[in-house]
């Protein structure tokens, strides 16, 4: 099979590709073999955390805090979010008026001491045990310190680079997201390749939630205009975790933490690389001419379909990988016990 992607090294490979192997080998090879996507509308959660990206990436390179810009920057500001508007038929009026009130909360104070470049690209050659790869993708932005005076913001005096990343979201558990973000994958990644040009340990990470997507939402009124909606989300309304404004530290979640490259080396050797390689072992199988995705008798333990969902309803009713505890440091290794019996939704004469 020809593929229209150009392989592991020539076309690299991205967090967001390994992400979609690991989803199901057979629709990597229906994207990136044979160019196919299903038509979707993109959710309203993408549209707005797309806004906010291209918002931030506008304002952080500015020496002013969000807060403080001049009049003509903070007009510049609105045409540059009203522009990314325009790229979506679909997505919600509020949003505009939702992401530039956010924008004003967003807590920017690490910036005085830095140099912030935004979407930062990068591709970087790597090797696992037995293939060399371009690993590619693009990070929120890098900041390089440019004072020595000290802030009150932890771990950031004695950082000379500093690696940010944003994430906006419909639902969010900060205690959960503390205890997976150092196995999360585009994290890694991303460290491993900055780390290639410069030395960085820190993250300043944000998580975003959407207020205007809640469940608890408070109703918009008859005849509200899009913009009175959101200034009465964010400015006027007493109801829960509303106003935004009154309430920020519930919807801005700024993580800033330490990631160390002996962390990234072991993410690397145990869960990284084989992924790698197997992704690379599996293109290599289907180069051949004689290979067909839609025939059977092509599928192996390198190509197949797995099962749309892999969850046990009898422990959780979400999708929680097995052994999190352990995976993610809350349990030790000698805490595992002993399986007592295999396969024990199968009969005896099939144990």
């Amino acid at each position: 099979m020809k593929w229209k992607w150009a392989g592991p090294y020539k076309s690299g490979i991205t967090q967001s590709m390994i992400g979609k192997y690991l989803q199901d080998p057979f629709c990597f090879v229906l994207y990136y073999g044979l160019g196919l996507e299903e038509q979707t509308v993109l959710n309203q959660n993408l549209l707005w955390g797309n806004m906010f990206h291209k918002g931030l990436e506008h304002v952080l390179p500015e020496p002013e805090r969000v807060t403080s810009l001049p009049e003509i920057k903070r007009a510049r500001l609105l045409d540059v979010l009203a522009e990314e508007e325009r790229r979506y038929l679909n997505i919600d009026a509020t949003t505009l008026h939702s992401v530039r009130l956010m924008l004003d909360l967003y807590p920017d104070k690490y910036k005085t001491n830095y140099s912030i470049a935004t979407e930062q690209e990068f591709a970087v050659d790597h090797r696992t045990k037995n293939h060399l790869i371009k690993l590619k993708g693009k990070m929120d932005g890098v900041g390089t310190r440019v004072s020595s005076h000290l802030t009150d913001t932890n771990y950031l005096h004695d950082a000379a680079t500093i690696m940010i990343e944003h994430k906006s979201k419909e639902s969010y558990d900060r205690h959960l997201f503390r205890s997976e973000i150092h196995l999360d994958l585009q994290l890694n990644i991303y460290l491993y390749a900055l780390n290639q040009s410069v030395s960085c340990d820190t993250v300043v990470y944000d998580n975003i939630k959407i207020p205007e997507l809640q469940w608890n939402c408070p109703a918009r009124q008859a005849g509200e205009r899009n913009k009175a909606y959101i200034e009465r989300l964010y400015l006027k309304h007493h109801y829960g975790d509303y106003p935004v404004s009154q309430k920020s530290f519930l919807w801005v979640d700024q993580y800033i933490f330490k990631h160390s490259m002996e962390k990234i080396q072991l993410m690397f050797a145990e869960t990284i690389n084989p992924i790698i390689d197997a992704i690379c072992y599996m293109y290599e199988y289907t180069l051949s001419d004689s290979f067909d995705p839609m025939n059977p008798d092509c599928y192996n333990h390198m190509f197949h379909k797995k099962p749309l969902r892999v969850f046990d309803p009898a422990r959780t009713s979400k999708f929680k990988k097995d052994y999190w505890s352990y995976l993610v440091g809350n349990t030790n290794f000698s805490d595992l016990i002993p399986v007592d019996q295999f396969f024990k939704e199968l009969s005896q004469d099939y144990q």
